[in-house]
């Protein structure tokens, strides 16, 4: 089985398709909207952390995003189906809605109709997937398995566990096909997808192999983020296999209910370290708290006792130049008059060091975003529960996991370089 994937990942929520070149879908976002994605952001990044948490806590199995900022082109079955899928790190299970569909979510692409596939089959309940699947499942009248999967703000996806060929565009325009996928043939669904028409599960799968990289048997994936506010920026990429980067400064990673865990350490903004707690983002005895990276959450969020030194000095940074304009939903989030071009030139670069030395830079485009054309915000905001790394703070980074190893790798690159 040809184990290399270089996918094409699309952005967001807001859809124009322009196909270039002819082999890829280049999804672009409309500038003119921006003000009210990023407030849409700032919402389903809420809802997004708290169903991450209620996995984490075990009340939910799995998780089906919503209006994901990146997706992955691919095709399914024989003859192809091209479909849009949302690039998900914190599910494990690859899915897209089937015929014939049930409360199907608006999309952009074919809903995928397995009856006209030559490359279908259904699972049986015997198969070991079935049984291990790790979400809900049961059985047809027919013996086939069957699998739903709960998510946020009552949203689900429902249907049977079968395996097809799946066809993914390559970075050097060419195709790669790939058999006997393992996936999910959503019939109920219930989830505002934001055009997408399932999810590419990437997240960890001990127990049932389940997960993409885990059925490709790599087990490393790497994915390159370069800027989510720029519409025309083509080199976002994402490798699955033997050539995925796997290089820069390396971490240990943990696998915990489902989620990637890192260990974060400490926090610096220019050369200034935070007085913050040791301990403070780690887990505790009953397996709360700690870090996880998700790429589906565009904030960040920080435990209190981490939030609020970094708060407290971008504050003190800020003081005397800049008015801060107050968020009437959220206190935590520090929102100022200005522009993040002209206002924020000279800013110091807020660093996190994680375990084993790896450090991941967050400059102004990364800690901050344009909500209007006068007011910028900080995205990170307070939680609770436990500490996220969004896929904002992680633009300008490939991002290497390696599944064998238990490490995840941070390297700061131009995404155009990664296929050099």
């Amino acid at each position: 089985m040809k184990t290399f994937l270089a996918f094409l990942m699309v952005v967001s929520t807001i859809l124009l398709a322009v196909a270039k070149p002819a082999t890829k879908l280049i999804i672009h976002r409309d500038d003119s909207l921006l003000s009210n994605l990023s407030a849409a952001d700032i919402e389903h990044s809420m809802a997004r952390f708290a169903y991450l948490y209620a996995k984490l806590a075990g009340v939910v199995g799995e998780v089906v995003p919503q209006n994901t900022l990146f997706f992955v082109n691919v095709s399914i079955g024989e003859p192809l189906v091209p479909q849009l899928l949302a690039l998900d790190t914190s599910t494990g299970l690859l899915w897209v809605q089937c015929v014939p569909c049930i409360n199907c979510a608006t999309h952009s692409s074919p809903t995928f109709n397995p009856s006209m596939s030559a490359t279908y089959t259904s699972l049986p309940c015997k198969s070991l997937y079935c049984r291990q699947l790790p979400i809900i499942n049961g059985c047809d009248f027919e013996e086939h398995c069957r699998y739903a999967i709960p998510g946020d703000d009552n949203t689900m996806t429902e249907g049977h566990l079968a395996t097809e060929k799946f066809t993914f565009i390559t970075s050097d325009e060419g195709i790669s096909d790939v058999s006997n996928v393992v996936f999910g043939c959503g019939h109920q669904n219930r989830a505002d997808l934001g055009k997408r028409n399932g999810v590419l599960g990437l997240g960890p799968d001990h127990e049932s192999n389940i997960s993409l990289p885990y059925q490709l048997g790599s087990k490393t994936f790497s994915y390159c983020i370069g800027d989510i506010n720029d519409p025309h920026y083509d080199y976002n990429r994402l490798i699955i296999g033997d050539r995925a980067k796997i290089e820069g400064d390396s971490t240990p990673m943990e696998i915990h209910k489902g989620l990637y865990h890192l260990s974060l350490e400490g926090i610096s903004v220019g050369e200034k370290r935070l007085n913050i707690r040791p301990g403070i983002f780690e887990r505790d005895s009953m397996g709360n708290g700690g870090v996880v990276i998700d790429s589906s959450s565009t904030v960040t969020y920080l435990v209190r006792g981490g939030f609020e030194p970094l708060s407290a000095e971008v504050q003190s940074l800020m003081d005397g130049l800049l008015n801060r304009v107050s968020n009437p939903k959220r206190d935590d989030h520090l929102c100022y008059n200005g522009d993040i071009t002209r206002d924020l030139t000279g800013f110091p670069v807020v660093t996190f060091h994680f375990a084993r030395g790896a450090e991941m830079a967050l400059d102004v485009n990364s800690l901050f975003r344009q909500h209007s054309p006068n007011v910028f915000c900080m995205e990170v905001l307070v939680s609770h529960q436990m500490s996220l790394l969004g896929i904002m703070a992680q633009q300008s980074y490939n991002v290497g996991y390696d599944l064998n190893g238990m490490n995840i790798y941070f390297q700061r690159i131009d995404c155009e370089l990664v296929d050099e």
